[in-house]
């Protein structure tokens, strides 16, 4: 049995929803999770110091009630993934802001 290099191998497509048949993701995307991941965003990007906590905070309180409501929907909404990056993003402007607040002030 030998290989034709001039063959090109078929491409499937992986993934979950591909093996279901569908090409869309089901569900509303969670504003929620939008807008934990733009305050975690803009906690990073921030003009003064204590404005990028407030924005982290807010980030852990939107991408928590996201996560809370996704989970709680059913499958009726997504963005688990942009709800914990923004949580992510927040964490990482709260450390930031305690190293700079214990070593740098």
């Amino acid at each position: 049995m030998s290989y034709d290099h001039r063959q090109t191998p078929e491409i499937v497509p992986a993934g979950r929803m591909a093996r279901e048949g569908r090409t869309k993701p089901e569900g509303k995307m969670s504003g929620l999770a939008i807008a934990a991941f733009v305050f975690g965003l803009l906690s990073l990007v921030r003009v003064q110091i204590y404005l990028g906590v407030f924005g982290a905070i807010a980030a852990l309180a939107f991408g928590a009630g996201a996560l809370e409501n996704i989970a709680a929907s059913n499958g009726q909404q997504r963005g688990r993934g942009w709800a914990i990056a923004g949580m992510v993003l927040g964490v990482i402007e709260i450390v930031w802001f305690a190293v700079y607040y214990l070593f740098f002030r």
